[in-house]
């Protein structure tokens, strides 16, 4: 007997035409589409994947502080990823058919880069929950008003290859 393991993780040929015979369905109700699930590299069949991105404010005010969370199914000790870019147009990641959210731009570079001062906690380890969370700096820079960015979240097995990934978060500066 075999034990089942998520999709990412084995065989996608099935859930590549689950997304051909229903690709704007939502086969296991987690609000995410078929093909938008493939395209993250998430499981079609399992709700807590992928992973959900929470803010304390999707519209921060100038030089105030947010907290940006990821709740996982991955157990505590896995590694994870948490940072922003100004566009979700998104990339690959390794190994294949595993997407980010986000576009690999200046925002991105800067945010995973260690001259980033606006964010702490952006690489870590998940705590015992499976979760994990950045504090971000809102610049008080007023040409910001308006402006969206968004933040994704990756997590890493103990070999550091993705685990699971989040979609994007807009979060709109007020």
């Amino acid at each position: 007997a075999t034990s089942p393991s998520s999709a990412h993780q084995g065989d996608r040929t099935g859930l590549h035409l689950m997304t051909v015979l229903d690709p704007g369905g939502d086969a296991d109700g987690d609000l995410t589409i078929n093909t938008r699930e493939v395209y993250l590299g998430a499981d079609l069949l399992d709700p807590a994947i992928p992973p959900q991105l929470q803010s304390t404010s999707t519209t921060p005010g100038l030089g105030t502080g947010i907290t940006v969370s990821m709740t996982t199914t991955d157990p505590p000790g896995y590694g994870y990823v948490i940072a922003a870019s100004e566009s979700a147009n998104g990339f690959p990641l390794v190994p294949p058919c595993v997407n980010a959210p986000l576009s690999f731009d200046f925002l991105l570079q800067f945010w995973i880069g260690s001259n980033n001062v606006l964010a702490q906690n952006v690489v870590g380890t998940l705590d015992a929950s499976g979760a994990a969370a950045s504090q971000v700096l809102v610049p008080n820079h007023p040409p910001l008003v308006g402006a969206s960015f968004f933040f994704g979240g990756v997590t890493t097995d103990l070999l550091g290859l993705p685990s699971q990934v989040a979609p994007a978060l807009s979060i709109t500066v007020q």
